[in-house]
């Protein structure tokens, strides 16, 4: 899956778990910027790696909040 086809894919996960709002999606370089409340941002960001690591089989860090 190349980094533009994970973009979208993140994208529609991010907006469908949690109430955040798209800032940027750059299909080039597989970016998604989003906003919204720090506990939506989180929910969204565990949906997205949950998905890519389970589905696509992707290496997945650990997310920390510092």
């Amino acid at each position: 899956v190349s980094p533009a086809e994970t973009a979208v894919i993140g994208a529609d996960l991010v907006t469908k778990a949690a109430a955040v709002k798209l800032g940027f999606v750059d299909r080039f370089s597989g970016t998604v910027l989003f906003t919204g409340r720090v506990s939506e941002a989180e929910a969204a960001m565990q949906a997205v790696s949950a998905y890519v690591r389970e589905t696509l089989g992707y290496s997945v860090c650990a997310i920390t909040r510092t």
